[in-house]
């Protein structure tokens, strides 16, 4: 009595197959694995030696050889899957099957944990030997609290006219109508990228951080809270605070101070997340931090933006 196609395929299997569908199976997985051991090795570093510390150094190098082999393995497992779908609409007399016995399928299993674990080990290597190549790499690293006094050549100007000195580790970016009533802003990142400490989040996310130093400048008096100070800043009269840690993680602390030039406000912003034992001993404006805010100058002829 024969057997119908359908039988035939409950009933045989190709040991082939079985080496397609492990391959396939255990490629698609380890494609994932070298992300996640890269996003786990680098959220265990501290927040002060973070690796990699920026991404746009970092960019180069995954565009060099970090993606195309984790793009490698994806389209490799995804061919032996497509491979063995193909073969699965084969009449089963020309998929050259054998009878499937306990043995095939207890080498099958085996073949599929050992390729996974090859690739998870060769994974791991890969993302190691990755993350000791990125930290190599020659770039600064930003400091949150410069060691070097400002130096004037290095004195980032808006368009509108209003400028500050930045540290040598930092990047600026420039923006223009970021909210109501702000025109525009100086901001100044530590990375453009930054991994914390799970630890830190408690959620276990990672975090594209805002601007840890930032100068903006707003159309009107923008809102000053009870809680801040009278005081006087280069000669004029002003507004600051500084906010003491916030207890909820990831633990930070901040200073602000608002003040006037002729006919504009000006906002300047600091931010910095502290480890625990720092946060009972940052209490106040660390005094480098306020010689880079005393250079702020603001020149009135420049050409300021249209505040509609």
């Amino acid at each position: 009595m024969s057997q119908s196609p359908s039988a035939g395929r409950l009933k045989y299997t190709s040991i082939l197959e079985v080496t397609f569908f492990s391959f396939g199976v255990a490629t698609m997985l380890a494609a994932f694995i070298p992300s996640i051991s890269l996003a786990k090795a680098a959220s265990k570093k501290v927040v002060y030696d973070l690796v990699p510390s920026d991404y746009e150094y970092l960019h180069p190098l995954l565009l060099a050889w970090y993606y195309p082999i984790i793009c490698g393995l994806m389209i490799g497992g995804i061919f032996c899957l497509i491979l063995l779908a193909v073969r699965q609409l084969l009449p089963p007399h020309r998929r050259h099957v054998y009878p499937l016995r306990p043995r095939d399928a207890v080498v099958g299993g085996w073949s599929a944990l050992v390729m996974l674990w090859i690739n998870y080990v060769l994974a791991v290597l890969f993302t190691g030997s990755f993350l000791l190549w990125s930290h190599s790499v020659s770039r600064p690293t930003p400091l949150w609290i410069p060691t070097t006094p400002p130096d004037e050549t290095r004195r980032v100007t808006h368009p509108d006219g209003y400028s500050i000195v930045i540290d040598s580790t930092w990047r600026t970016d420039l923006k223009n109508d970021l909210s109501i009533g702000q025109r525009n802003s100086l901001r100044i990142y530590r990375s453009s990228l930054s991994v914390y400490p799970v630890e830190n989040l408690g959620s276990g996310r990672f975090l594209h951080l805002w601007p840890f130093f930032s100068v903006s400048r707003y159309s009107e008096r923008p809102y000053i809270a009870d809680t801040m100070q009278s005081v006087e800043f280069q000669g004029s009269p002003a507004f600051e605070q500084f906010l003491p840690v916030d207890r909820k993680p990831p633990l930070q602390c901040g200073y602000e101070l608002i003040f006037q030039r002729d006919d504009s406000w000006f906002r300047i912003a600091w931010y910095k997340y502290v480890s625990e034992q720092e946060s009972h001993t940052l209490a106040k404006l660390p005094p480098m931090i306020n010689r880079y805010i005393e250079t702020f100058r603001y020149d009135s002829n420049g050409i300021p933006s249209d505040p509609d």
